[in-house]
């Protein structure tokens, strides 16, 4: 899986030589920093802005993209996520410096 400045998020099937797109994800508007797998969906931030799509193969989709998370506003652009499976919790860093606790 790969995150671009085009705004595009691959996921590539490394099964074939060359690896191919299987699946292109779009929907945010800014570029996207970085990337999480939360179980079977995809988290990506562009900004500060949180986008959550199923991973899927072999299709194009739109991301949902959320605004804010609504609990905890963000005041800064996300440079990192780290998806913490055994606590469903998401930490984010920010260009700050700061690390949150989102979910």
């Amino acid at each position: 899986m790969s995150a671009s400045s085009d705004k595009t998020i691959i996921l590539w099937d490394v099964n074939t030589q060359p690896a191919i797109s299987s699946t292109v994800y779009k929907g945010h508007t800014d570029s996207i920093a970085t990337l999480a797998v939360a179980d079977t969906q995809i988290l990506s931030a562009a900004g500060s802005r949180i986008g959550v799509a199923p991973i899927q193969e072999g299709t194009s989709m739109k991301i949902p993209v959320m605004r804010e998370l609504k609990k905890m506003p963000l005041r800064g652009s996300i440079s990192a996520m780290l998806w913490l499976s055994y606590s469903q919790s998401l930490l984010v860093g920010l260009d700050d410096g700061q690390i949150r606790v989102c979910i």
